[in-house]
């Protein structure tokens, strides 16, 4: 009967392990989503040179447009991409699925945009506007070069360990 309670215990103790493993990773994953977003909002503040006032209704607008982007970020879709990805042995079904879905995700997100476009000219002269889709491009840029680099450093000391 006590091994079949130590067990029991085992068991349970390892359950817990997971769940707090798979916890630790979520909040490891949250604190670098909002790390990227503290560094995003300080290139644009930056970039754009923002009054106070200008700012202060920048970005309400601009948040609520960064959330609605997210929101169109469809699992399925993913789903259907790392099938693809994986073995590329997709039916004709499979594959105008991720036609029609990839379509409607990047129709929704030009609409966004357009509505962005339009909330800011309210608030904004066309110049600072224009310069927030370059200091879009030039963060996504900076972004991608630090994690190149990062994974390339990560990838050199891996090979160099005896």
């Amino acid at each position: 009967m006590k091994t079949t309670s130590n067990n029991y215990i085992y068991l349970v103790l390892a359950f817990l392990l997971c769940l707090g493993t798979t916890s630790i990773e979520a909040q490891k994953k949250r604190m670098l989503k909002d790390k990227v977003k503290v560094l995003m909002v300080a290139h644009i503040t930056a970039e754009l040179d923002l009054s106070k006032k200008e700012a202060e209704e920048f970005w309400p607008i601009y948040n609520t447009y960064t959330e609605n982007i997210d929101k169109t970020k469809d699992k399925n879709l993913r789903k259907l991409y790392a099938k693809f990805w994986q073995d590329e042995k997709l039916t004709e079904s499979e594959a105008e699925k991720i036609i029609q879905e990839t379509l409607k995700t990047e129709k929704k997100r030009f609409e966004l945009k357009e509505k962005l476009v339009k909330d800011l000219k309210q608030i904004l002269p066309n110049k600072k506007i224009a310069l927030l889709f370059k200091a879009q491009e030039t963060f996504k840029r900076k972004l991608f070069r630090k994690y190149r680099d990062y994974h390339s450093k990560m990838h050199k000391q891996k090979n160099s360990l005896p």
